[in-house]
């Protein structure tokens, strides 16, 4: 089974210089989530709902990268590809979702105790 991985880590915007030295962070996560909801994909109640649950995820997610499936991730790179007003900031969020890397993963199996 395959899978997208997508990097969650926050990035230096290093366009943008703080008074007194160094670079603000750029939110990924709560960027990521606000995408999914973009006007433009136009969602139906249906879709919402699904894109509220990879929102959730993401902000959920206790490390530093998700697996997405594929399913979900086209849902993200759309998001991506109709959206418009996009800045330089987000110039590296968009390149980690078109360009998320294929891994392959194994499906968990669960035992039942009878």
């Amino acid at each position: 089974m395959q899978a997208r991985k997508l990097d969650l880590a926050d990035y230096p915007l290093n366009h943008i210089v703080i008074p007194g030295g160094g670079h603000p962070q750029y939110d990924v996560r709560g960027s990521l989530s606000a995408l999914c909801f973009v006007p433009e994909l136009q969602l139906n109640g249906t879709a919402l709902m699904q894109m509220q649950e990879i929102a959730k995820a993401i902000l959920d997610c206790p490390d530093q990268s998700i697996l997405l499936n594929e399913q979900d991730w086209q849902k993200l790179k759309r998001a991506c590809e109709v959206h418009v007003g996009f800045t330089r900031a987000e110039v590296e969020l968009v390149r980690r979702v078109t360009e998320a890397v294929t891994v392959e993963v194994q499906e968990a199996t669960q035992e039942i105790q009878t």
